[in-house]
């Protein structure tokens, strides 16, 4: 089987939905022909204009054993879709269908023997049309992988929900997010739900990542204001009443959102960082008391699963795919958006270790029974095999 993956961000570009993708394609690889197609390989958060006027230069590489090519356009191309992007948000269906054109005669030119096109959509992609409009002339199935927010919905994004109707398979990484799925108008046999699992580290973490000082509350993630930073920030005074010595980690790509609420002067006890590697992530997961990520619209939260791989307790928002993998009180917490309500589960956690250890021990055993890699890849290949085999929708 030859398998193509095109997604905007690909490894080493970090975030949850690059690294699902690569760790099933890196698998697959294995046992079939892979190759990725992508516009960035470091992280950025200049959705439109990245993926078009301020696209980066092209560029093969490989990571990890799997080819990868950079499929973007030259200074006179963007010049031509220049109007066209700018015109995005007014002229919505003529903007996709002109740009994405540009990128399906690319892939024309440039890709060959193809049996299964298979898509991450994590943002504003025209190269996700550009790899069904592929697929399509190619008459070979095409799959998708929505990594979908809850308010990815109504008419900004109607032509991504489109994408979604249109798939021969959906690929969803919670029961919830099918649910919204269908909702949107999915046919529900068209839905697998094939889950997220952590990536684990080779070698234990070295100790001591914080150094002395009082206990950590971790935040891993980019800094987006959805992903709950200003709640975390403002539960930090409440919980500093409570636990004087108690510290704060926010480590992650910057944003612009972040660069604003963390530019004043910062009180010695909060730690910011940027990107960091894997390896340094994990030995900051490794080495803190509690793991907070209070996001409001997740599709899995991938870093939870890191977090108990490790054996740490968890705090998550009240997302729908967030609320379904935690289990509140089991495994971890779940908040909603008021600081005072996670500042009392941190403070509770930080003043009882046994109950966070435990918390913590529930999740390491969650997710050594449910998710895993090879599991995961498993089903994705079923779904593969199902649809060159049989006729589609």
């Amino acid at each position: 089987m030859r398998i193509l993956y095109c997604q905007t961000a690909y490894p080493p570009s970090a975030g949850g939905a690059q690294t699902h993708l690569h760790e099933i394609a890196r698998r697959l690889r294995a046992r079939h022909g892979v190759q990725v197609v992508c516009h960035w390989s470091e992280n950025r958060t200049d959705w439109l204009r990245g993926v078009t006027v301020h696209a980066p230069e092209n560029r093969g590489y490989v990571h990890d054993g799997v080819p990868v090519r950079q499929l973007n356009f030259t200074a006179a191309e963007k010049k031509t879709i220049a109007p066209w992007a700018w015109a995005y948000y007014f002229a919505m269906g003529a903007s996709v269908k002109r740009i994405s054109s540009l990128l399906v005669k690319k892939m024309d030119e440039q890709i060959k023997d193809v049996d299964i096109v298979h898509a991450g959509r994590i943002g504003r992609e025209f190269l996700a049309w550009a790899a069904f409009t592929f697929a399509r002339k190619r008459k070979i199935p095409f799959v998708l992988t929505p990594f979908h927010h809850p308010r990815w919905q109504g008419w900004r994004y109607r032509w991504y929900i489109r994408l979604y109707r249109a798939a021969d398979a959906v690929m969803a990484l919670t029961q919830a997010e099918k649910n919204i799925l269908t909702g949107l108008g999915v046919a529900p046999d068209k839905v697998r739900v094939i889950g997220h699992a952590p990536v684990l580290p080779s070698l234990p973490a070295a100790p001591g990542y914080f150094g002395p000082g009082g206990p950590v509350v971790l935040f891993l993630g980019q800094k987006y204001a959805y992903k709950g930073l200003d709640q975390m920030v403002r539960s930090m005074p409440l919980v500093w009443s409570a636990i004087p010595q108690a510290r704060f980690a926010f480590i992650g790509p910057q944003t612009s959102h972040s660069r604003r609420l963390f530019a004043a002067g910062k009180d010695q006890r909060v730690i910011e960082k940027g990107y960091v590697p894997e390896s340094e992530k994990m030995a900051a997961l490794a080495d803190c008391a509690v793991f907070c990520l209070p996001s409001r619209q997740e599709s899995f939260g991938g870093v939870f699963a890191e977090a108990w791989s490790l054996g740490k307790p968890v705090i998550g928002g009240n997302a729908p795919a967030v609320a379904e993998l935690i289990l509140p009180g089991v495994d971890g917490e779940v908040v909603g958006p008021e600081p005072e309500e996670l500042a009392r589960h941190l403070i509770a956690l930080l003043k009882d270790p046994g109950r966070a250890q435990q918390l913590g021990q529930a999740g390491q055993r969650k997710i050594r029974e449910k998710y895993n890699w090879e599991g995961i890849a498993k089903k994705q290949e079923q779904v593969y095999q199902r649809l060159i085999s049989g006729p589609r929708a």
